[in-house]
């Protein structure tokens, strides 16, 4: 891979390998013109799946270079370090966060979820100026000043989502990003997300913030913009309605992790970019796959009730409130009983 052209990253596993190929599809379908390599750090999918990704690659005219995750992690990770031990227990979300210790990664890396949907050009993130930091990135829609403040981090400081991260490899690693997070990890420090809180501790301070049109998440398509940002109380350090209003009307990157406990592939998902996912799944080699039922839990089955009945601000300050709770009951569990699948 030549240092001098960028990279494109994902990574994901045979239960993902569908939703990488969506999100493939649209990358190199509305990204013709720009030179770049895209690699995929290999999680676990079967050959078939690598396979059928490369096809699809091919007859775009791309090429894809896959990487063995367990290899990657045999060489970096030391036989103590802790997986996540909330809502997904695994190590394998820390994988990206090696990727520029590699000599053979370029000097920029545009690191992708796969469940996104690209929408337009990313040029602008691969010649944006970095001005010396580590990376740029989006804020996060799910986390107020409460939950930044529980963190170590003050209501005006920026919290921002790891689902979408341009990253300056000579910064990240002259900061030594990755040590400074296996430190995190070996105090034993536990979060409710995986790895994006340890990726914003270490970076703090050293980041520059993306257009919100490069990571648009679930709330911001469904919800007023006025009404989020009033009861997230997003005053101190987040977009304001105008930028909000903006990447709605015409997102680039469209990150539709989980919203009401299903994913837009899952049956039965009142997710909002449903649709917008099977539009481009038909266009990839998993186009025959029928939705499958997810089991959600009793609270989540609450959620989506009222979802449907509250109006969109009243449903906003019951979600943000039952958030909030959440995270008192793992901390007070933690505190009781210890990391049940930590280190």
């Amino acid at each position: 891979m030549a240092n001098n052209v960028a990279d494109i990253l994902y990574q994901a596993d045979e239960n993902y390998a569908f939703v990488l190929a969506v999100s493939l599809r649209s990358f190199f379908e509305n990204n013709k013109d720009v030179l770049f390599n895209t690699v995929i750090i290999d999680c676990g999918m079967s050959p078939e799946s690598r396979e059928k990704l490369s096809n699809m690659a091919l007859s775009l005219g791309r090429r894809i270079s896959f990487l063995n995750g367990d290899e990657l992690a045999g060489k970096y990770f030391g036989k103590g370090f802790g997986a996540n031990v909330t809502y997904r227990a695994n190590k394998k979300s820390y994988y990206k966060i090696m990727y520029p210790c590699l000599e053979m990664s370029a000097e920029r890396i545009l690191y992708i979820d796969c469940d996104t949907v690209v929408s337009g050009s990313i040029k602008p993130l691969l010649e944006m100026p970095l001005e010396g930091k580590i990376m740029a990135a989006a804020y996060d829609s799910n986390t107020d000043a409460v939950i930044k403040r529980r963190l170590g981090i003050s209501s005006g400081e920026p919290y921002y989502n790891s689902g979408v991260m341009v990253i300056n490899k000579k910064e990240w690693n002259r900061h030594r990003v990755f040590e400074r997070i296996l430190k995190y990890n070996e105090k034993g420090l536990k979060f409710n997300t995986v790895d994006q809180t340890y990726i914003n501790l270490a970076v703090k301070g050293k980041a520059v913030l993306l257009d919100c049109r490069y990571n648009l998440q679930p709330w911001h398509r469904v919800f007023k913009a006025e009404d989020y940002l009033s009861v997230y109380r997003k005053h101190d350090s987040y977009y304001s309605k105008e930028e909000l209003e903006a990447a709605k009307a015409s997102p680039v990157i469209i990150h539709f992790f989980r919203y009401l406990g299903r994913h837009p592939w899952d049956k039965d998902s009142m997710h909002p970019d449903e649709k917008l996912f099977r539009k481009w799944l038909k266009l990839t080699p998993w186009a025959d796959m029928e939705p499958k039922k997810k089991d959600i839990g009793f609270f989540i089955k609450i959620e989506r009730v009222l979802y449907r009945i509250l109006p969109g601000k009243l449903f906003l300050i019951f979600f943000r409130l039952t958030k909030m709770a959440y995270n008192v009951f793992w901390k007070i569990k933690r505190m009781i009983f210890g990391d049940s699948n930590g280190k």
